[in-house]
């Protein structure tokens, strides 16, 4: 593993479990959906070439296979990765309010992905 790989991977709070899960969320006056290629605990990353500001604040909407459960979560921007990167062009969003049950449910979620 590259030292910054390694670095990046330490800062990290929560594990991730890597998905292709669509996601919808409001940009200026558009309701916009996108894929998300990873969750965990903490947050998602949205697949898109046009990454929202950082610091700003979206309502995600979501649902994971298998729950059926609906996640609506307030997420912030907390970096973004433009086109033409070593990273797929998107944006690290960090979950900011999310209610008990979500959190449970994607816990769970993640502890089965890990199993696979």
């Amino acid at each position: 593993m590259s030292e910054n790989k390694k670095n990046i991977k330490e800062k990290r709070q929560h594990e991730r479990a890597p998905v292709k899960l669509e996601v919808t969320f409001q940009s200026g006056e558009d309701l916009v959906s996108r894929y998300m290629s990873n969750i965990s605990r903490g947050g998602v990353y949205v697949n898109t070439s046009e990454p929202l500001g950082l610091d700003t604040e979206i309502d995600l909407s979501f649902t994971l296979p298998e729950s059926g459960h609906k996640f609506v979560i307030l997420g912030k921007v907390v970096w973004n990765s433009p086109s033409g990167g070593k990273t797929p062009p998107g944006m690290g969003i960090q979950f900011r309010e999310m209610p008990e049950e979500d959190a449970i449910l994607i816990e769970g979620y993640l502890q089965a992905q890990s199993k696979k």
